[in-house]
């Protein structure tokens, strides 16, 4: 911890060769007290977080990981063809290589997938570090600290208890880094290819991932002809083409989605709206909410732009503004795909993740907009900070949300025992929405580590599948 607070102190003095403009103290306290005194909070919080995940893990398939037990998946053995594959309309090939590496040494035990899963979401947390960077007087340490303890919020638990969902943490740590290294302020070509590699990596982890990239190159497109840097215009355009052609190569429309809807349809911004301010705390269906959060993050970018118009940006503000716009992209990319379904899925836990990296962004972008107007910048992050205490002031109770969590899968453990041990239904509806006879006698087979969970009072033999027609399942749709 004393390194990650000496990193975010010479972030907080080191500012960019040439200019010696220090962000304005709101206290007279010295910086870097206050600096160790919100790191201390926010890996207490982390420390939190990190030991009620540990002590609540199950190890047991949930929704969408029973699909790595059909017959062409792991049975099959480990294969880039089922990597690669569409998982619906994702290609979540960093998380199954996860899968796959578990599977390989721990006979997939979930739940050190699941704990490792919240070392895949400190790549989140470290991206948006990194993107602080570039800008790095335009925010002290400590107040930097105090917007991304939100992020640390059991709001996201869904994401955070399954090994799968870490196809939401690699989408938003490849997509911030992207942005930060393409718009690097010093770029050389080292960040370049570093960029295209991580857009790409976005792109093959979750699909919101092909809508952050698409978004990224609109505003590299944007900058780039300003400066008339076609070459680098150029090998990005022939990239992403590449990339997108190997991405969409049999990709076929999801069953699971009832149709699309328009965007200048009303229930798309509502939808939309909700989703946003989801991201902020607001779980209650208020399009109100979710509309006070959009003009927040949206404002300080227009500002922006229009300043561009007559002078460049400050150093660093671009890696922000892309990737606060490929956050947005990634939630619009959401609501396309979710829309027709009830507003209750826009505050489904696991879109959390996706908006809470707008709190950190919004900070950022308003202390770089307001850079050198210090009463209205403190004004600005203050006022900022109290709307997001206002929507997570009641989303910090990590025991009851993990055990409900821990309740459900300890329930379907137990199904799966019965199963197996031949006095009850295939049918555990409280881990999957579809029979997991034919999964759980795979699984037997295979002799993964769940099983020996239900041991020793399973037979030796395998079950006969449930012959209940199978309903269709909305868990395999992110």
């Amino acid at each position: 911890m004393a390194a990650f607070v000496d990193q975010a102190e010479s972030f907080s003095h080191g500012a960019a060769p040439g200019k010696a403009t220090q962000p304005p103290t709101l206290t007279g306290v010295s910086n870097r007290v206050l600096t160790v005194l919100t790191a201390l909070v926010f890996f207490s919080v982390a420390g939190v977080h990190l030991y009620t995940v540990i002590t609540h893990v199950v190890n047991v398939p949930y929704s969408d990981e029973w699909w790595a037990l059909d017959s062409d998946a792991l049975p099959a053995g480990v294969s880039w063809r089922w990597i690669s594959a569409f998982s619906n309309e994702h290609r979540i090939v960093p998380t199954r290589l996860l899968t796959a590496a578990f599977y390989s040494w721990t006979r997939w035990n979930l739940r050190y997938q699941q704990i490792a899963n919240l070392g895949i979401f400190a790549m989140v947390l470290a991206s948006l570090v990194y993107v602080r960077s570039l800008a790095a007087d335009a925010m002290r340490g400590w107040t930097f600290f105090a917007f991304l303890v939100f992020l640390l919020s059991p709001i996201a638990c869904e994401n955070h208890s399954t090994g799968m969902q870490s196809c939401f943490h690699f989408v938003l740590a490849f997509s911030v880094m992207s942005a930060a290294l393409l718009f690097h302020p010093r770029r050389n070509t080292l960040h370049f290819l570093l960029g295209l590699l991580f857009l790409a990596g976005a792109c093959f982890s979750l699909a919101t991932g092909v809508a952050a990239a698409l978004a990224i190159v609109v505003i590299f497109t944007y900058v780039e002809v300003k400066r008339k840097g076609w070459l680098a215009l150029g090998a990005l355009y022939l990239y992403t083409a590449m990339v997108l052609a190997i991405w969409f190569h049999g990709y076929v429309r999801s069953r699971y989605y009832p149709g699309f809807t328009t965007l200048l349809s009303t229930r798309y911004w509502v939808f939309f709206l909700n989703l946003v301010g989801l991201g902020f705390g607001f779980t209650a269906v208020s399009a109100v909410s979710g509309g006070i959060v959009f003009a927040v993050v949206v404002i300080p970018i227009a500002r922006l732009l229009l300043r561009d118009r007559r002078d460049p940006l400050p150093e660093g503000a671009w890696p922000i503004v892309a990737a606060t716009v490929g956050v947005l992209a990634m939630l619009a990319s959401v609501t396309a795909g979710r829309v027709s379904f009830p507003i209750a899925q826009s505050k489904m836990s696991r879109y959390a993740e996706i908006g809470f990296v707008l709190i950190a962004l919004a900070a950022l972008l308003w202390s770089v907009c307001l850079r050198g107007t210090r009463l209205w910048r403190n004004a600005a992050l203050l006022s900022l900070w109290c709307l997001v205490i206002l929507g997570y002031h009641d989303n910090w109770a990590f025991a009851a949300a993990y055990e409900q969590v821990r309740t459900e899968r300890l329930a379907g453990l137990g199904c799966v025992k019965k199963y197996l041990e031949g006095e009850g239904s295939d049918h555990c509806p409280m881990i999957f929405s579809l029979p997991i006879g034919e999964k759980a006698n795979t699984a037997k087979r295979l002799g993964l580590s769940f099983v020996d969970d239900v041991r020793p009072t399973v037979a030796p033999g395998l079950r006969k599948v449930s012959s209940t027609p199978p309903v269709v399942s909305l868990g395999r749709a992110k």
